[in-house]
């Protein structure tokens, strides 16, 4: 490797190892291991380049602090999945930039995602269904093996065969990459929130139609979205309880959400589910709910409207 690259590398690693730094003090744990793992091996490759003995045992120094730094939010990470009780916020603040579809979903894509659901009511405009197209194409691009994407989304009743057209040619697209689109429409829905097969549930305050329409087609931020205003929202990143069906494959999650009206936690053997009308009988319990038959015990707690007490409205053990 020339040294004449060595600079560029030594900045690049500070950059990268500086903003996980930022990351870890906001308590964006996942988000600030990815930088972490990104910046320890540009600093292994300047090692590797670097013949001065002094520096090499700075760089030695400075990567064995970063590694056990990642090695402990790794841990942190790993103990508050298993327990389903990771989230995390992130505030994307009026006009903001830094904050495309990759930036913000790349932490929680894994390789052995394969299912993805996107709720969102609004899929209809044009620039919203390539919203969804960057979305998909996204997940095409990232480490993963993406198979089905589901989609569910209001219908537009002013131009609706516009909206039809446009998601039936992304459908037709994605067949093309072996990825199959299933797509539903609801009159009713108003969440927003994403969800992938791993456990991950992403919400996002305007869905994926956080971004400002550009000044012109010729300025920056129109094609790199990184580069693209947003408006302000919020973003809450949750962890699920993953349950497998009897074949020992995971099905789908049990959600967790802390600041949410309804907790479902799963654990050793459930004889027969809870129908929906029973959880819906729970007062303040308004999320829908599809009841859970495989081998769990069902926990049922709703939280008060004051969101500071519990109450434990069902349980069934062994």
């Amino acid at each position: 490797m020339s040294l004449n690259c060595l600079p560029g590398m030594e900045t690049s690693a500070i950059s990268v190892l500086k903003r996980a730094v930022e990351l870890d003090q906001s308590s964006r744990f996942q988000e600030s291991l990815v930088c972490y793992q990104e910046g320890i091996q540009l600093l292994l490759d300047v090692l590797k380049a670097v013949k001065d003995d002094s520096k090499k045992v700075h760089y030695r120094e400075k990567i064995k602090g970063y590694m056990d730094r990642a090695e402990q939010i790794k841990d942190h990470l790993n103990k508050v999945k298993e327990e389903g009780k990771y989230h995390e916020q992130i505030k994307i603040t009026e006009d903001a930039t830094g904050f495309s579809y990759e930036t913000l979903f790349k932490p929680y894509i894994k390789e052995g995602l394969a299912e993805v659901w996107v709720e969102d009511p609004y899929i209809r405009h044009v620039h919203q269904l390539y919203n969804f197209l960057r979305f998909c194409e996204m997940l095409l691009k990232a480490k993963c093996n993406v198979k089905k994407i589901h989609l569910l989304t209001s219908q537009d009743e002013d131009s609706s065969s516009q909206q039809v057209s446009a998601l039936a040619e992304i459908k037709q697209s994605l067949q093309t990459q072996n990825v199959c689109l299933d797509i539903k429409y609801s009159s009713t829905i108003h969440d927003r929130e994403i969800r992938f097969d791993n456990g991950w549930i992403i919400k996002i305050g305007r869905g994926l139609d956080y971004f400002k329409k550009p000044k012109g087609r010729f300025s920056i931020g129109y094609c790199d979205y990184d580069l693209r205003q947003c408006h302000e929202t919020t973003s809450k990143l949750l962890s699920a309880v993953a349950r497998t069906g009897g074949d020992g494959n995971v099905t789908a999650p049990c959600w967790e959400e802390s600041s949410g009206l309804l907790l479902l936690a799963a654990s050793q053997h459930l004889a027969e589910p809870y129908s929906e009308p029973e959880i819906k009988s729970c007062q303040g319990a308004e999320r829908d709910f599809e009841p859970v038959t495989d081998k769990l015990c069902l926990v049922a707690v709703v939280l008060s409207e004051s969101s500071e007490h519990c109450s434990i409205m069902k349980t069934m053990l062994q």
